[in-house]
């Protein structure tokens, strides 16, 4: 490292202090640099906690299908409750109802071993009963919650190379060194598990202007960064710039086989029909490369444009075609 390189640093805001009020200041001034951690390890060993906790609440609530299986040969309040569930509860609120007014002890553990009698052995069962759905309705909830979340967070698009760099490069300068300390100073050290908040859905095109000729666009009035080499660049002027691009091309291909087939129509039809598959070929690159564009539409788009190629093809194919000559599939 040079003695120039060394000396690179952050521009001081006289109003903020360097760390997290300038990281979130630079962050809202840039969309792009909204860069978070997705905590993927994290994330699965929540879930798997909380779904430890479902088989556990399930294992127990088996226990208790068995014993009232057992039980309902003879019982047929078990065989009610088993089909009643507004009866369970009724059983369980007597119970709690009953323990609040007689009992002293306000939280005894509900085992079936402190009951003294048939009536409080089956309340306190019903009551285990209602309180172990409880258990499981919160538990249930928190578990879908968190699997809901997590997909959403994977869905979440990746951080392109530009951005991320862009952002390390203001996170750590030779200078300032890292922005955060302590924990926080490797946030962006493990890329599969960084996601952006932009959701953005431009074309491979807009892309390679970005990539390549990023300072050609740059606005000179928004210069935040000099030292580090961070510029703004105008996105309507990336997007004019796609476009006109978009339309050239679409001329030179269009208009450049129709010049071609009328400079080659006293040829042969072979040679021209050749050329309208080597005019779509290329157009379907050129849309391939150049646009998000899915299979689907690349083969429609091509399509019709082989279909343009093809009838100005055919408005001199007779007058090129020998006498006597037979087109097979004619």
């Amino acid at each position: 490292m040079t003695d120039i390189e060394a000396q690179l640093g952050r521009v001081p805001d006289p109003k903020r202090l360097d760390g997290f009020p300038t990281l979130s200041c630079f962050m809202g001034a840039d969309h792009d640099a909204t860069i978070f951690q997705r905590f993927d390890r994290l994330s699965a060993r929540n879930l798997l906690y909380l779904q430890s906790n479902l088989n556990e609440l399930q294992a127990r609530l088996d226990d208790l299908d068995q014993l009232d299986a057992e039980a309902g040969v003879q019982d047929a309040g078990a065989r009610l409750s088993a089909k009643a569930y507004s009866d369970l509860k009724a059983k369980a609120r007597w119970y709690q109802e009953d323990r609040e007014r007689g009992s002293s002890v306000l939280q005894q553990e509900v085992t079936g071993t402190m009951v003294q009698n048939r009536e409080d052995e089956i309340g306190a069962g019903a009551f285990g009963r209602v309180e172990l759905h409880r258990q499981i309705r919160e538990a249930m909830r928190d578990y879908r919650e968190a699997l809901i979340q997590a997909r959403e967070v994977m869905n979440f698009a990746v951080p392109s190379n530009r951005a991320l760099e862009t952002l390390q490069r203001y996170f750590w300068t030779p200078r300032d060194k890292s922005i955060l300390i302590g924990c926080d100073a490797n946030m962006l050290s493990e890329r599969h598990d960084l996601v952006t908040l932009v959701q953005s859905n431009d074309d491979r095109l807009s892309r390679i202007l970005r990539k390549m000729f990023g300072r050609c666009f740059r606005d000179r009035r928004r210069n935040p960064q000099p030292d580090l080499g961070i510029y703004y660049f105008s996105e309507a002027r990336i997007q004019l710039a796609s476009y006109l691009i978009s339309i050239v091309f679409s001329g030179i291909l269009l208009l450049g086989a129709m010049a071609c087939l009328s400079i080659l129509q006293d040829r042969g039809w072979q040679l021209r029909l050749g050329l309208v598959a080597i005019f779509t070929s290329l157009f379907a690159l050129v849309i391939g490369l150049l646009t998000n564009a899915k299979r689907s539409e690349i083969f429609t788009s091509s399509a019709a444009y082989a279909a343009v190629l093809v009838v100005f093809v055919s408005v001199n194919l007779g007058s090129s075609i020998p006498p006597g000559t037979v087109i097979a599939g004619g």
